[in-house]
């Protein structure tokens, strides 16, 4: 036999061979002989139950063995892009595979990340290099419930066995179809017994456990008669894939005649759009006999009524029918005996059912009192139909509080006002309203007796709110008496309403200091220091100086004019100082002014004297000192007040 000459890489092969030695590349591919070894469980291209690659044949060479940078991705094209699954069995369609690769491969086809319902399955593909087939893979739906009816788009995978990172993708469509018929309903219960009643109910179950999509159902209800009205909630329902729901069916009947009774029957449907589902409900109703007539009672709560500072209250009216073996119609109203009472009422007719008690609000008004005074108006309520009337009593009383100004207080504080040196004091006017729980608007005053002082309240008029206490700046003035005299005036203080006031007193008290005997002390004793101070100091600027103490310690023999004469002149004016000093402690000032008047003319006298004697070339400050304290203290001795 000759060579065979490898078609991808042109190497001469000896004959029998199966893989280019060169490249590895398949060299031919007897099908026949190759599911002959399948079945015998010799070598072959595909895949083993274990999902790894069994060995080919020739050389003995595995897939493993092969350069897997030779492998080239397959080529893929589906020959539809949508799959109607179907609930029972599989869905089959094609794949056009081609195998690009100068080595024999084997493919796997996946779905990544597919939906837990969808399965997927396909026999061993093993293509030559350069060969393409159609490939058949087939589609289901897994083990279980029936998936809901949808449509998704997966990703059909086709992985080569040589080297798993070569894949081709393709999508495809699934879809899921709509498995079921239409809704069913049921009632529970389904026969239903009415006793000396109208109204029942039932409870409705939607049934789409056999389908997988969701429904929208609308639910009605009939009877033949017509005379029941049925009334499904909510009317339209949407059930679930797969599921139940639920809905209520409420009815009332007509009211038999005492002792009668009926069979009705129900018809419920739910319909899907042109499907439909019924069901059907039993109703049997029946009334006892006529009972003895019971009349209803009123009661009203509360039946006495107070109220203050308004003149309407709101009360409720019980309208009593649980003995009562029948419904009742009856029209309510009110009146009183001197048509002082009027009423509101929401409704002017009111239903009460057999067994029951219905309460009514309403609003009783009247006029209000005078201020401080109380009122009671009795009143009838009364409720009538065809067969009966009936009727409660109850007693509107109105009051009203006494006026704010009957409970207020004023008060001044301080309520003696006491100043001293001026003409001008201030206090505080206290309006109380504590005892009150009404506003109070008053306008405020004072006056004084004697019209002699002058009151300025700011503000002088106030709103005082209930509990609570306002307080106005006050002030007052007047002339001040008499320099040491005092004065007291009287004053009075008034808040009034317009009809009634209160009111409260307070006085002025007034001082005026007496500055004279301060002024006496001073001034005596101030020019008494600076006449004491002259005396020890220089009295003339040409003339020498000559202290008392020379009187002491020099004889006046022999030594001149002035040595003679200066130091007892010195000596008179302390004595005089001294006198003057103590003119304070006189009742009057005449001993000060005496001493003052001595020693101011004694000493101006002495330095004329020694001016012509001698020439003094002007005096010193110790005789301006002299000088000045004489004129001061006889002063002192003038600030006596005269009586």
């Amino acid at each position: 036999m000759s060579d065979i000459i490898c078609e991808a890489c042109g190497t001469a092969n000896p004959p029998g061979t199966q893989f280019c030695t060169e490249c590895d590349a398949y060299l031919a591919w007897n099908r026949s002989s190759a599911r002959d070894r399948r079945q015998s469980g010799g070598k072959s291209g595909g895949m083993s139950g274990d999902g790894s690659t069994r060995s080919m044949g020739g050389k003995g060479r595995s897939a493993s063995a092969t350069d897997v940078s030779r492998v080239i991705a397959p080529t893929v094209e589906p020959d539809r892009t949508t799959i109607d699954l179907e609930p029972a069995a599989a869905v089959s369609t094609r794949l056009h595979m081609y195998n690009p690769s100068p080595v024999v491969d084997s493919y796997v086809v996946q779905i990544p990340d597919a939906p837990p319902w969808l399965t997927v399955d396909h026999e061993e593909i093993s293509l030559l290099p350069n060969t393409d087939a159609m490939v058949p893979v087939s589609f289901g739906l897994a083990a279980g419930p029936l998936p809901e009816a949808q449509t998704v788009a997966v990703d059909l995978l086709t992985r080569s066995m040589t080297d798993e990172d070569k894949t081709t993708s393709a999508t495809i469509e699934v879809t899921v179809p709509r498995v079921g018929g239409p809704v069913g309903v049921e009632a529970h219960p389904s026969v239903i017994k009415l006793l000396d009643e109208t109204d029942g109910a039932a409870r409705l179950t939607l049934d789409n456990t056999a389908s997988n999509y969701p429904q929208t159902v609308t639910v009605s209800a009939s009877e033949p008669e017509g005379v029941v009205d049925l009334t499904v909630a909510p009317a339209t329902v949407t059930v679930g894939p797969a599921a139940t729901a639920t809905a209520t069916l409420s009815f009332h009947a007509p009211t038999l005649d005492h002792g009668a009774q009926t069979e009705r029957r129900l018809t419920v449907t739910a319909a899907t759009g042109d499907d439909e589902s019924e069901t059907t409900i039993a109703v049997s109703q029946q009334r006892s006999a006529a009972p003895e007539h019971v009349a209803v009672s009123l009661r009203l709560e509360p039946s006495v009524i107070r109220v203050t500072d308004f003149n309407m209250a709101d009360l409720v009216l019980a309208v009593d029918n649980r003995r009562g073996a029948e419904d009742r119609t009856l029209t309510i109203g009110g009146r009183d005996p001197e048509a002082r009472v009027s009423f509101t009422f929401p409704t002017s007719q009111v239903r009460v059912r057999a067994g029951r008690i219905v309460t009514v609000p309403l609003t009783v008004q009247a006029e209000p009192p005078e201020v401080g005074k109380e009122v009671s108006y009795p009143f009838t309520v009364i409720a009538t139909d065809a067969i009966e009337e009936v009727e409660a009593t109850g007693t509107l009383t109105l009051s009203r509080s006494p006026a704010p100004i009957t409970t207020a207080a004023l008060r001044l504080y301080p309520s003696k006002i006491s100043v001293r040196n001026t003409s001008t004091g201030h206090t505080r006017l206290i309006v109380d309203n504590t005892a009150s729980d009404q506003w109070l608007s008053v306008y405020l005053a004072g006056s004084d007796p004697e019209a002699a002082a002058r009151v300025t309240i700011t503000p002088n008029t106030v709103d005082v709110p209930p509990r609570r206490s306002v307080w106005v700046r006050t002030t007052v003035s007047a002339g001040p008496p008499d320099a040491g005299q005092s004065s007291e005036r009287s004053l009075s203080f008034t808040a009034t309403d317009g009809h009634e006031s209160v009111t409260c007193e307070g006085s002025f008290a007034q001082h005026t200091s007496d500055w004279m005997p301060i002024a006496r002390v001073v001034l005596t004793l101030l020019g008494a220091a600076l006449a004491a101070a002259g005396a020890f100091a220089p009295w003339a600027r040409t003339l020498p100086d000559y202290l008392v103490h020379r009187l002491l310690s020099t004889p006046l023999a022999g030594s001149d004019l002035v040595e003679q004469t200066q130091p007892a002149a010195r000596a008179a004016v302390l004595v005089l100082a001294g006198v003057m000093a103590l003119g304070v402690f006189a009742r009057s000032g005449k001993p000060t002014q005496t001493a003052a008047l001595t020693m101011a003319v004694g000493f101006v006298g002495y330095m004329e004297f020694l001016t012509k004697q001698f020439g003094t070339g002007g005096p010193m400050y110790g005789a301006v000192l002299v000088v000045v304290g004489a004129a001061l203290g006889f002063l002192g001795g003038a600030c006596i007040r005269r009586r």
